[in-house]
Formats: C-alpha cells, sequence, structure tokens
C-alpha cells in the first residue's frame, strides 16, 4: 500500500537503559514542595510587615501632643496638626462640637498600654481620663511619611 505524500518511516532503535527507568515522581515533588514553602514564607513576611508598627513611636509622641492641644483648649491648632483622614472626616467645627460636647477631653489623662495597631502600619493609643474615667482612642498613621492623627474616639 502506498503511502501519503510527506510520511516516512522511523527506524526504531533499541532503547539504552537509563531511558528504560521508570518515571520517579519524587524528582519534582521535593523542589515543588520546597519551592512552595519558600513562596508561602514570601507572602507571609511580606503581609506581616505591612501591619508593623510606625518605627520608634513617633505616633505615640504625636497623638500625646494632639491629645494635649485639645486639652489646653488649643481646638483649631489640633485639627491644623491632623491628618488629612481626619480633617476630611470632621471639620474644625465637629471637633470643636466633640471636645465641648465631651468634657472628658479636657481632663488630664494617663496613656493605657495597650498593643493595638490597626494595620497597615496603623497605631491606636489610647488614654484614660483621672476624673471621669473616660476612656480617649487615638488613631495615628503615616501621611508624607510624617505621623498624623486620623481619627480620635471617647468611650
Amino acid at each position: 500500500m502506498a503511502k501519503p505524500w510527506g510520511w516516512t518511516e522511523v527506524a526504531k532503535k533499541p532503547r539504552l537503559a537509563e531511558e528504560t527507568k521508570p518515571f520517579k515522581p519524587m524528582v519534582w515533588i521535593v523542589p515543588g514542595v520546597v519551592l512552595g514553602l519558600i513562596a508561602i514564607c514570601a507572602m507571609v513576611w511580606f503581609f506581616r510587615s505591612q501591619s508593623q508598627p510606625l518605627p520608634g513611636g513617633p505616633g505615640k509622641a504625636e497623638a500625646d501632643a494632639f491629645l494635649e492641644k485639645l486639652r489646653r483648649g488649643q481646638t483649631d491648632q489640633a485639627w491644623q496638626s491632623a491628618g488629612s483622614d481626619l480633617k476630611s472626616y470632621m471639620g474644625k467645627e465637629t471637633l470643636r462640637a466633640l471636645v465641648k460636647k465631651n468634657p472628658a477631653l479636657r481632663e488630664s489623662a494617663a496613656s493605657v498600654p495597650s498593643a493595638n495597631h490597626g494595620g497597615n502600619g496603623r497605631e491606636i493609643h489610647e488614654y484614660l481620663t483621672e476624673k471621669s474615667g473616660k476612656k480617649i482612642a487615638i488613631g495615628v498613621t503615616l501621611e508624607n511619611g510624617k505621623p498624623r492623627v486620623d481619627s480620635i474616639e471617647v468611650n
């Protein structure tokens, strides 16, 4: 029978001993597992490094200064030193109303030790007022490389 045009017979040669060994999946599984573990470690490190607190605690100093300005009645200066998040959420008049509504913001307050971090480099500093016992939480985040107050809450 005639073969179609372009078809040729392939000569069969005997296989070498190395070519007749069975496929060993272990050769591919071990490097795959190692690469998978490296990828998982890299992802964990990346996402954990995103949620570390601000370096050296400058957020604490910024929160202390902000609260001190409110305590002294320097609401305008406190608002000016705040970050854009707080300014967009709360105008000057709203901050004044918050201070007027919560006299605890005019009391001296002691810092409460906490490891409360909001993630993405955000810190939340908590204070307890001496007279009324109210808790004040001030959020600080980096804005243009500088710590800025981005939230305040009185409970």
